[in-house]
């Protein structure tokens, strides 16, 4: 039993120094950023440019999809159009309901 619990501990004291040490390593030696030309979406960019079939994940999917709202996110889809902000009427119904 004693030599059970001493190799979980042995174990556990292993792991963790481990992690230290790649802990401090990342530290001193962080990873290097790529220029802004290496970009994945700067690459697929070019690609489509110049009329290259590219293959697309999902994350570049949803990457793609967050950048458009953020753009569009100004802009507000109604029934009757679009407006730059919320109705006036409900601006004016928002304020008459306030506490």
């Amino acid at each position: 039993m004693f030599l059970f619990f001493a190799g979980l501990v042995g174990l556990t004291v292993f792991v963790l120094i481990g992690w230290a040490g790649t802990m401090v390593y990342r530290l001193y030696k962080p990873e290097q950023s790529r220029p802004f030309a290496d970009s994945p979406v700067v690459q697929r960019k070019k690609a489509t440019a110049r009329g290259e079939r590219i293959s697309v994940g999902v994350r570049e999917i949803r990457a793609d999809r967050r950048r458009a709202e953020r753009i569009q996110s100004d802009r507000w889809e109604y029934a009757w159009g679009r407006s730059d902000g919320i109705p006036e009427s409900w601006h004016e119904d928002l304020w008459a309901r306030r506490n």
